[in-house]
């Protein structure tokens, strides 16, 4: 009775110790739990900005109220004042990602000093990041469940998750290899011989012409010889079965730890396509945990996805005129606006957040998508935007016939071999 006494008390004073437009985490009698913007307080209750409305919640339905400090919307505000050549803010941000854990966002702006200024302390900062990060995917795979499904909700879906409806692993690598960029640093692992298979293909032939070519090439890094060979064969040569890429290329590093966090606070939320049937033909899975193939397959869903009018979530050739960045723009800023009203992602596209994503389609292969040459067909994933487009989408050419009709790859013609 003292209890139920004291309740409204502590929520007067729960409610009226915090800031206005703060983001909070409110907690509901009914298990939810909100996250959003609290813009006004009244002795009834509050008003919360969400991503599509503002929303008011009683007093009475209110169990907590707890301020939210986003570690990675800090380090996303950070990395976007940084001028290009500060070796030195760069390094400090490193470092800082470093020590909160931060290991995925620690490795681009040491990636960055190390380009500008060739530093031992930054070298050896950026192996302590990679070398963390590769240990958190690899704990976060052996959690990942080897059976059909997993229990887990999100998005207002059935508290019973399937892996079945994702992309496969097989798939995953298939992005990969396209996605990676001539900078990336990622893991790899070369089997059943690759490299003596591939220099069996291409022995004598354009950078191979010259004596010596073989030997050099096996000297570079295991990293560069799988680039090399991604590059240099056709989009279905199965001798890529054989290159696996152990973690994600630094594009789809910077969606998984930037992109889709706010995503999945807006455009994901269960009010809107992270519902369980979504909104307006788009479905997102917003799942807990950092599972590759729920991240695969948000990332599928947004680059494939065209509006009636033929609008693209993701557009390479004009990224501007991508629907990520117009709808996430206050109305006012938008050339495409969102149909519904709603509150906007980032004030502009020079802003933390929206730079950010900007950056991240230009860091795409573009201005043709790649040939990803899926197998599998995870339900949601609409029909590729480059076979609606009639756009041609692998910058790979055809092969010549080699010996007894067979394809060969074309491994370039250059004056001095690359390795």
């Amino acid at each position: 009775m003292i209890r139920h006494t004291y309740l409204p008390i502590l929520l007067c004073l729960m409610l009226a110790s915090f800031c206005l437009a703060e983001k909070k985490q409110i907690k509901l009698k009914n298990g939810e739990t909100i996250v959003g913007e609290v813009v006004e307080q009244t002795p009834e209750g509050i008003k919360v900005k969400r991503s599509l409305a503002t929303v008011f919640y009683p007093k009475d339905q209110i169990v907590s109220i707890e301020a939210i400090y986003d570690l990675k919307e800090d380090y996303a505000d950070r990395l976007a004042k940084l001028k290009k050549d500060d070796f030195k803010s760069r390094m400090e941000l490193g470092k800082w990602a470093l020590e909160n854990k931060l290991h995925a966002e620690a490795v681009e702006p040491l990636e960055a000093a190390v380009k500008i200024k060739s530093d031992e302390r930054a070298k050896l900062l950026l192996r302590q990041a990679k070398a963390k990060l590769d240990a958190a995917q690899a704990a976060q795979a052996a959690k990942e469940p080897s059976g059909n499904g997993s229990s887990g909700t999100g998005g207002g879906a059935s508290s019973t998750f399937d892996f079945k409806n994702m992309v496969s692993d097989d798939d995953i690598q298939r992005i990969r290899m396209c996605e990676l960029g001539d900078k990336d640093r990622v893991k790899v692992e070369l089997r059943n011989n690759v490299v003596r298979r591939f220099l069996d293909q291409v022995r004598g032939e354009g950078d191979f012409e010259k004596k010596g070519a073989d030997a050099a090439f096996r000297r570079r890094s295991a990293g560069w010889q799988a680039k090399y060979i991604i590059e240099h064969v056709n989009a279905d040569d199965p001798i890529k079965n054989d290159i696996i890429i152990k973690t994600d290329p630094s594009s789809m590093r910077v969606f998984r730890t930037g992109i889709w966090r706010w995503i999945s606070n807006s455009c994901a939320a269960s009010t809107c396509h992270g519902g369980a049937k979504g909104k307006g033909g788009l479905k997102l899975w917003n799942v807990a945990g950092r599972s590759d193939k729920v991240a695969y397959t948000n990332f599928l869903i947004l680059d494939s996805f065209h509006t009636k009018k033929g609008l693209q979530i993701i557009r390479r050739d004009e990224p501007g005129e991508s629907l990520l960045l117009q709808f996430g723009l206050p109305d006012t800023q938008a050339k495409h606006r969102h149909p519904k009203e709603k509150n906007p992602a980032f004030s502009s596209l020079k802003s933390g957040v929206g730079k950010q994503t900007k950056d991240w389609i230009l860091s795409l292969k573009r201005p043709l998508h790649p040939e990803y040459n899926l197998k599998s067909n995870p339900p949601h994933v609409m029909k590729r935007i480059d076979a609606m487009s009639g756009l041609p989408t692998s910058p790979i050419p055809p092969a010549k016939p080699g010996k007894g009709g067979k394809e060969k790859p074309k491994p370039g013609k250059t004056t001095k071999p690359p390795f």
